[in-house]
Order: structure tokens, then C-alpha cells, then sequence
């Protein structure tokens, strides 16, 4: 296939580098304003030509419709050589299906009940901690809350005490590098011996080893702890009979932990940032919590009581959603908006201009959760709502996701609230997630 070379194209961009200073220095700007040149549009980042996808017919089209034209794109072939090749990062294909199908039974709903009474006694112990007029980084208390809560669904027992430490100290390094290689024109290789390449051979070793002795342990055990970890072990694939060798299970705890970890923190800090401006939101919230939750502990069975709750997580995920795109990469040439899309070439979807569609969302840009009352049934059914993608490689994790914030959230919102403590413009990371690294706030009692 030729490519066609008439689609619209962004321009203003680096002679050398294209579009990609934009990209890391200010993204929100740059794909708000994609929309404007039309459904979808070209940019180039460094030497790379992507394709940007602006309206949900085309996303879904990706995602969905020709989700067999494409595989996981640049972001994830990246992250894939720090990480392995969990079910996040794996291309796809019939091997990508098979590890689906294996992964599965580890978030059935039987055992997300189990794992929502971890979150319960994790934000229980956290919300004891608070203490009013206390300031807090409020991302640093949602990831230390996400990554206990992971590490103890992950691993039931304390044999994976040791291999969550080493992924709070290792992890940042790895995650840090993933960012800078994804907004970087050319990219020192990681066989070099530079003293970042050094730190990174080290980090990515002591997760290895710490994860793999974790194994071996429960291996050696042959006892089911009920646990992600376990359900891993016993997987068997009903059609091909496969079973996950020590790799593919290390791959995958390295993913799960990668990816469920920054998103939720991320989301969490978005929503009490968001609370904290819309007080007549936050009072419906509060008045929610106080007569459903009496015991200031949400659980798991209280959730489909509690729409204000599940409301504020939808919108939240809606404005600041954890990927500002989601990257693929044609697989073979394929056709898309009129044009022809060549194999290997990046397309992006913007997930700003998926979430802002004004025709589904009026006043866009307001933080408004009553919207889900009437929104909910159709956002479903299209692609104006991708928080956590769509097709076969939507996230496997959304329900566990969700059901965590809900319990956090809520259960936070039910003692205290969050004023912000400074007045600025918040900065938010470029890379693997959309963070907000300078939000400080005070902790006040209801």
C-alpha cells in the first residue's frame, strides 16, 4: 500500500523534532487543539509520522471495528522492555488472547469481593493517619495507598512483603525512564554504560530477582492463598491447555503493578483536586456518604447505592483520563478516514477530543457528575468514554480499578476533605500517565 499524503497535517511544529517539544512540555495544549484541523490529523514526533484520531467513530474503528489491522503502539513497545510482556504490553494476536483468557479468573467477581476488604483495611488505616491542618502531596498518599493495596491482593501472605519494597524504590527509576525514552528525539541506547543506563540495568534486576524468588516460593508451597498470584500459578488456558511459565507470570505481576499503581493514584488525586473547586459537588457527595455510609467505611456492597460516589469517579476519569492517548501501530496497511494508513505507522487516540465532545457532553470542560444520569447508557455503546480503552484490549483491570477508588474515595470523603493549600497552575507529567506532580493540600475535618 502507498500512503496517502493529503490528510491534514498539523503545522508549527521543530524543523528537526517536529511536534515532540509540544508534546513534552505542554500535551494538554497540544491535543486540545487537534480537533480543529479536523477527525484525524497528522503530526510528527521527532522522525516518526503519527496519525491523531479526534472523533469516536474513527476510534472505535481502531479499537474495535479493525482492532486486528493494529497492535499496541510506541508507548507500549517501550514500556514492554522495561516491564516484559504482560497482557498491557504484549502485541496482541492469538498468543495476546491466550493470556487474556489465562488472566481472567483473577478478576472474577467472586475475587474482587475478597480483594475489596483489602482496600477497605488499607484507606481504614490511611484515613487514621490523617490528622487536621496536616499537609499532604497528595498523589505520594494515593500511590502509597495503591501500591500497598496491590501488593496485598497480589501476594496474600507476607512472602511478598520483600518484592513490594523493592518496587516503591525501583519503580520510580524505571517509570522516570520509560517517560524521558518516550519524549526523547534520539534516545541514548540502554547498552551503553551511561550512569542512568547503570541505574536502570540495576533496578530492573532487583525486580526480577525479587519477583521471581516470590514465585518459586509459592511454587514450592502448592497452596492456593486465594490471592492474584495463585490464580496466576493455577491458570490453565481451557482451549490450548497452556499454562503461564515462570517468565510470563514475573511479566505479568511486573505489569499489573506498573499499571495499576500510578493510574489509581493519579485518578484519586484528580478527584479531591476537583471536589476541592466544586464545593456544591463535594456537599452532594457528603450528604450521599452520611446517610448510606453510617460507618464511614465504604464497602464493596454499598457501591450500587452510592451514585453521587461512582458519578464523581466518571467524570474525573472523563477530564483526566490516566492516558492522554492511546497509542497502536498498523499492523499491515489499512484504510482509515478516506486515507490510506501504512504498515508500522503510529496512530494515536486523542483522548481529550474523545472526552470533550460537546454534542454527548455539554459544557465540556465543566466538572459536572450529575452528567452520568443521563450519559451512562450511551457512553457505553460508542467511544466518547475510553478511560480505560475498548475492544480486546481494553483494560482487564477496570472493574478492580474502579471498585478501589470508590472505596478509597469514598471512604476518605467520609471523614475528611481536601482544601488546596497553594494557588497554582498544576503540573502534569508527560508519559506512560497523566500525573498532577504539584498538588499540595490540607487535610480538614468535616
Amino acid at each position: 500500500m502507498t500512503a496517502v499524503t493529503s490528510s491534514p497535517r498539523l503545522g508549527g511544529g521543530h524543523l528537526v523534532s517536529g511536534h515532540l517539544a509540544q508534546l513534552r512540555d505542554d500535551a494538554g495544549s497540544l491535543l486540545r487543539r487537534l480537533p480543529e484541523a479536523g477527525d484525524m490529523v497528522r503530526i510528527r514526533v521527532g522522525w516518526r509520522t503519527v496519525y491523531v484520531v479526534n472523533s469516536p467513530e474513527l476510534a472505535h474503528q481502531v479499537l474495535v471495528g479493525d482492532a486486528r489491522s493494529y497492535v499496541k503502539g510506541a508507548q507500549f513497545e517501550i514500556a514492554a522492555r522495561y516491564f516484559g510482556h504482560g497482557l498491557a504490553t504484549a502485541p496482541g494476536g492469538a498468543a495476546h488472547l491466550v493470556q487474556r483468557r489465562m488472566l481472567q479468573p483473577a478478576f472474577h467477581r467472586a475475587r474482587l469481593a475478597r480483594y475489596s476488604v483489602v482496600m477497605r483495611d488499607v484507606v481504614q488505616a490511611k484515613a487514621s493517619e490523617w490528622r487536621p491542618g496536616d499537609r499532604v502531596r497528595v498523589y505520594e498518599q494515593m500511590y502509597d495507598m495503591a501500591i500497598e493495596i496491590l501488593g496485598r491482593t497480589l501476594f496474600a501472605t507476607g512472602l511478598g512483603d520483600h518484592v513490594i519494597d523493592e518496587f516503591r524504590q525501583c519503580l520510580p527509576t524505571l517509570i522516570k525512564d520509560v517517560q524521558h525514552r518516550i519524549t526523547s528525539l534520539i534516545p541514548i541506547p540502554g547498552a551503553v554504560p551511561t550512569s542512568r543506563n547503570n541505574r536502570i540495568s540495576s533496578a530492573t534486576k532487583r525486580l526480577k530477582a525479587a519477583t521471581t524468588s516470590v514465585i518459586a516460593a509459592y511454587r514450592a508451597s502448592g497452596t492456593d492463598q486465594r490471592d492474584i498470584l495463585s490464580s496466576l500459578l493455577a491458570a490453565r488456558d481451557e482451549q490450548t491447555q497452556h499454562r503461564m511459565t515462570d517468565k510470563q507470570i514475573h511479566d505479568e505481576i511486573v505489569t499489573l503493578i506498573v499499571g495499576g499503581t500510578e493510574t489509581t493514584a493519579a485518578t484519586l488525586s484528580w478527584a479531591f483536586h476537583l471536589l476541592a473547586a466544586n464545593p456544591h459537588v463535594e456537599a452532594e457527595l457528603h450528604a450521599e456518604l452520611d446517610a448510606l455510609v453510617p460507618s464511614n467505611v465504604v464497602r464493596h456492597e454499598d457501591l450500587p447505592q452510592l451514585p453521587v460516589l461512582t458519578s464523581v469517579i466518571r467524570e474525573t476519569l472523563r477530564l483526566h483520563p490516566t492516558l492522554l492517548v492511546i497509542t497502536r501501530k498498523a499492523a499491515i496497511g489499512t484504510r482509515l478516514a478516506g486515507f490510506t494508513i501504512p504498515s508500522g505507522a503510529q496512530v494515536w487516540i486523542n483522548m481529550h477530543a474523545l472526552h470533550h465532545d460537546s454534542t454527548t457532553y455539554p459544557e465540556p470542560d465543566r466538572f459536572i457528575p450529575s452528567r452520568w444520569d443521563r450519559n451512562s447508557a450511551q457512553s457505553s455503546r460508542d467511544a466518547t468514554y475510553l478511560p480505560f480503552g475498548a475492544g480486546n484490549r481494553k483494560c482487564i483491570g477496570d472493574e478492580f480499578a474502579l471498585i478501589e477508588a470508590a472505596i478509597i474515595l469514598g471512604t476518605l470523603a467520609s471523614t475528611w476533605k481536601l482544601r488546596h493549600s497553594t494557588q497554582h497552575a498544576i503540573r502534569t507529567t508527560a508519559g506512560t500517565t497523566a500525573i498532577p506532580m504539584n498538588l499540595p493540600m490540607e487535610i480538614c475535618q468535616r
